[in-house]
């Protein structure tokens, strides 16, 4: 437990650094470009539809349910057959949502972004509240949905080689954003969200890399499958 923990922390610290700090600071640029040119406004006027309810919905339960049950499923599973290599992808896949999710917690805690669902027709779209914790760290930019969902599947996708594995774990990271952007965030928390939790999933598989090469939990890794890490 406690080197899980140390783990988290250096993945943290780490998306702080170099390329993750960078594509974070593009997602502020980006937002503040689609702040000002109006596109978070559009985006939120031409997708207000009842038909879209459902994939709101999809967006809200599956985007809470699948980061929790996905890595915990992976653990209980290597748990079981005591095979090293599901759980360090079970691990990596939670450590990466891990410090999606505290990363986002932070910018909200900071930023203080009102959602959509207060804009009653007015365009509150360039209505953030700077400080500290003044709209608390549930609402705003940017979107956890969004950043835990592709931090997670950009993860996978990194170990996983075959295409038709990859291709619908980024397409459910898709989904999710999508269905957020349409119901409960702007665009541009969205956006946000898939470039800083992208960047979370490189420097979680660059880490894990380091720590589950030799051995996860004690034991080697197959020889077959270790250069996924």
């Amino acid at each position: 437990m406690n080197d899980f923990v140390t783990s988290v922390a250096r993945v943290f610290a780490a998306s702080f650094s170099r390329y993750a700090l960078v594509t974070q600071m593009i997602a502020i640029l980006v937002t503040a470009a689609m702040v000002f040119s109006g596109i978070d406004w559009y985006w939120y006027e031409a997708t207000r539809s009842p038909h879209l309810l459902g994939v709101v919905i999809f967006a809200g339960l599956s985007g809470f349910l699948v980061p929790v049950f996905v890595p915990a499923g992976l653990l209980m599973f290597g748990s079981l057959r005591d095979d090293a290599w599901y759980r360090a992808l079970g691990q990596a896949l939670l450590k990466s949502e891990i410090v999606a999710f505290l990363i986002a917690a932070l910018y909200k805690a900071g930023t203080g972004r009102l959602q959509p669902n207060l804009a009653n027709g007015i365009d509150i779209s360039h209505a953030f509240q700077f400080g500290i914790l003044k709209h608390g760290i549930f609402w705003g930019w940017p979107s956890s949905h969004t950043i835990v969902a592709f931090a997670g599947a950009v993860t996978f996708a990194r170990v996983m080689h075959r295409k038709w594995v990859r291709v619908p774990a980024i397409v459910y990271a898709c989904a999710i954003g999508f269905g957020a952007s349409i119901g409960f965030h702007w665009l541009s928390d969205v956006v946000a969200g898939a470039l800083m939790g992208s960047a979370v999933a490189f420097v979680t598989h660059r880490e894990s890399a380091k720590a589950t090469s030799g051995r996860p939990e004690g034991r080697p890794l197959p020889k077959h499958i270790e250069g996924h890490f």
